[in-house]
């Protein structure tokens, strides 16, 4: 199981939940490369190579950065948290 927020989720889970959000379409004004980026570190987190609380630090890092691009990251990834936690919600009402 992998503690994702609230929420347990199994093996099978998160590949739901990888597939939802790349097949999601990408939130407007981010090019290819910020949700790469962005989607990487969500692995990172999915796969253990990267807490939660080191993943805040790298976004607030970015959010302060001084690089346009890496200002992106956080936003985006900001909006795709919007997406899992849509994700989590339909998946709690439909237990």
């Amino acid at each position: 199981m992998i503690v994702f927020g609230y929420s347990l989720l199994s093996p099978s889970q998160v590949e739901e939940l990888t597939r939802v959000l790349q097949s999601a379409s990408e939130p407007a004004g981010f090019s290819p490369d910020i949700e790469e980026e962005a989607n990487k570190k969500f692995q990172m987190i999915y796969s253990g190579a990267m807490s939660i609380e080191d993943a805040i630090i790298l976004l607030r890092n970015y959010k302060s950065s001084q690089v346009a691009r890496e200002q992106k990251v956080p936003r985006f990834a900001s909006s795709r948290c919007l997406d899992v936690e849509s994700f989590l919600l339909r998946r709690s009402s439909n237990a």
